[in-house]
This record gives structure tokens, sequence and C-alpha cells, in this order.
């Protein structure tokens, strides 16, 4: 055997290592459908409260509607627009969608839960209209699948801590 020559794997090696490498791929990006679409996750937002948020995902299917029968309408009707102009109405769009969709819960900042409500969501989109700051913090967070993620069993929880 030559000075370069590598023994070559086995087919079935080769399947098998692909395999468990896609298999180890896929679990860490895998989300939780339910948080996603139903339970929502906690999120912490300082002085604004604490919300629950669903994914903003195709998977959200109420979410994927909207944005389809709402908010692309109005994009597309609306034709040529200098993306330094401050859309108020996409604004106050994407927020409605949002406290339709998106929201499910609401607390203050000492804990106690909102009634979660007409009234509550109308107050919210005027909140995410006056502070945008928020409301894309809230879209970020909607969207970003590490934080719908399946939860680990307790023991894999336990060894990461002890790490």
């Amino acid at each position: 055997m030559a000075k370069n020559d590598k023994p070559k794997a086995s087919p079935k090696v080769a399947t098998d290592l692909l395999q468990s490498f896609l298999t180890t791929l896929h679990e860490g990006f895998e989300t939780d459908t339910n948080l996603e679409t139903s339970a929502g996750v906690a999120f912490d937002y300082g002085r604004y409260g604490t919300f629950v948020l669903k994914r903003a995902v195709h998977r959200n299917q109420a979410y994927a509607k909207a944005m389809k029968d709402k908010v692309l309408p109005y994009v597309q009707s609306r034709g040529e627009v200098d993306e330094s102009e401050d859309d108020k109405h996409a604004s106050k769009l994407m927020a409605e969608v949002y406290v339709e969709t998106v929201i499910v819960g609401i607390k203050t900042t000492d804990g106690q839960t909102i009634p979660y409500d007409a009234e509550a969501k109308k107050g919210l989109v005027k909140l995410f209209v006056a502070a945008p700051d928020l409301f894309t913090k809230i879209q970020s967070d909607a969207s970003d699948a590490v934080n719908f993620r399946k939860k680990k069993t307790e023991a894999e929880a336990k060894n990461s801590v002890k790490s």
C-alpha cells in the first residue's frame, strides 16, 4: 500500500456513519410542534412584562393564513415604496397579525396574568406601533427556531447543568 493510500470504509460503514450524523443533526434542530402552534413559550421583556408566544412560522396555520390574507395583499397593492420610508400601516397590520395569531398570553412585571381578550389585543397593537423596538424583538423571538426546540430529557438537562 502506498503512503497516501488510505483503507476505504465499506459502503455499510459509510451509510451507518452518514445516518448517525444526519440523525444527530436533525435532533439538534427539531422543534416542538406543540410549543410552536399551541402552548407557546414565555419571554420576559422587562418593564413590558412577559409574553407567551407561538412561533411565527408556516406550522402556525393561523399566522400563515393571516399573513396571506391580511399583509400580503397590502404589500402587493402599495407598489414601490422607498425602503427608508416608515410604513405605519404595514406595522399596524403586522402587529394585528401577531396579537391574533402569535401571542397567546401576557403577564405583568410582577407575574399577574392579564386576561388576553379583545381589549388587551387592541392595547397591544397600539403598544407595538408606539414601541417598535419591542415589537421587533418579539418578532425575532417568535421566528427563532432555537426558542421552540424540543425539551431535553431530565437526565440530559441535569448533565448539561453539571458541565
